[in-house]
C-alpha cells in the first residue's frame, strides 16, 4: 500500500506500480470520499478521480437601510 499527497495541479505520482488492477481511495474532506477501480496497462498512465459533493457556494446580497428605512451608500460590511 502506498499513500501519497497531491500538490497544487491536483496530481501524485506513484513509482514501481505492478500492472493489473488496483484500488485507488481518494478523500479531502469536505467532499466524499471516492473509491475506483483503475487498470495499469502502460507506464504513464493518468487515472483522473473527481471528488464530488462539498462544499455549497451561494450568492447573497445584504441591504443596510438606516431607521427610516432609506438606503445607507458607502457603508462598510464585514462578511465572516
Amino acid at each position: 500500500m502506498a499513500t501519497g499527497i497531491t500538490d497544487a495541479s491536483g496530481n501524485v505520482s506513484f513509482t514501481n506500480v505492478i500492472g493489473g488492477s488496483h484500488s485507488v481511495t481518494v478523500s479531502k474532506q469536505p467532499y466524499n470520499t471516492v473509491t475506483q477501480t483503475i487498470n495499469v496497462t502502460v507506464n504513464g498512465q493518468v487515472f483522473t478521480i473527481t471528488l464530488t459533493g462539498g462544499v455549497t457556494y451561494y450568492t447573497i446580497t445584504v441591504h443596510v437601510q438606516d431607521a427610516a428605512g432609506s438606503p445607507l451608500q458607502s457603508a462598510t460590511v464585514d462578511f465572516t
